[in-house]
């Protein structure tokens, strides 16, 4: 079963001051709201604007759902969750071990926490006495994410050299808050290019719409006509390629 976080937020995270405390809370992106917004609004208003037609709203909403389906930024999403329901369990983990505790006495505590009913698998694994192995893949299954694996290699590794538990999930937690910031460095640099994205592709559908309240006559002839719907086609398909072009520019996969 894997872990995934309930909506309330564990507001007991204090600062991290060494290698034995907890990581400091961290703003983890979920899945951008702003942009599924800006994206519904944008090809409602143009299929309105280019088509005159009130069929804007449902095909709009259809483009939205497959391009975010294609794109997978629920699975973006989901990977971030995840994320950040690993820090919640190595922050427990290293309360629990910087006290003195075992590696498989700090997993078991985890049975009093309040996401206990969804670490079953993981419990149910360290009571039957497994191999490490076993257990660290146990880990890796109920969270799927690259930093899990990444620690558990970590511990399996030290468990052969023996390098105490409480120092690698230390030092994991801080890799992960050093990581964290990285990324929130590099989202806001890029907020203000997208800003300007999200104005430009805007701009040719408030042009017409400005055109054609002021001389509805001087654009009719592109709504009325065979020649003038497929001039609309061919302008929304290059304003579309324009956002599409500059969305991929500003994009940057971390």
């Amino acid at each position: 079963m894997k872990w995934l976080p309930s909506k309330k937020k564990n507001s007991d995270h204090s600062e991290k001051k060494n290698s034995g405390g907890h990581l400091k809370e961290i703003n983890i992106e979920t899945l951008d709201l702003s942009v599924l917004v800006f994206d519904l609004a944008f090809f409602i208003s143009g299929i309105a604007v280019f088509y005159h037609t009130f069929w804007s709203v449902p095909i709009g909403i259809v483009i939205v759902f497959l391009k975010f389906k294609f794109l997978r930024a629920f699975k973006k999403s989901n990977e971030l969750l995840y994320l950040e329901s690993f820090i919640d369990f190595l922050n427990h983990l290293n309360s629990q071990l910087s006290v003195g505790m075992t590696f498989e006495k700090a997993l078991l505590s985890l049975e009093n926490s309040r996401n206990a009913n969804k670490l079953t698998h993981l419990m149910h694994t360290v009571k039957l006495g497994v191999t490490a192995e076993r257990l660290y893949q146990a880990m890796r299954e109920t969270f799927p994410i690259e930093d899990c694996s990444q620690y558990c290699d970590l511990l399996l590794t030290g468990r052969q050299l023996g390098v105490d538990p409480a120092f690698i999930t230390g030092k994991t937690l801080e890799i992960i808050a050093y990581k964290q910031q990285i990324v929130s460095e590099i989202h806001r640099i890029l907020y203000q290019k997208k800003m300007e994205q999200m104005i430009l592709v805007f701009a040719p559908i408030v042009i017409v719409v400005f055109v054609s309240s002021l001389s509805p006559d001087y654009l009719a002839i592109l709504y009325e006509t065979l020649i003038g719907r497929i001039i609309m086609t061919l302008a929304l398909a290059l304003i579309i390629l324009m956002k599409a072009i500059s969305e991929r520019i500003v994009k940057i996969d971390i």
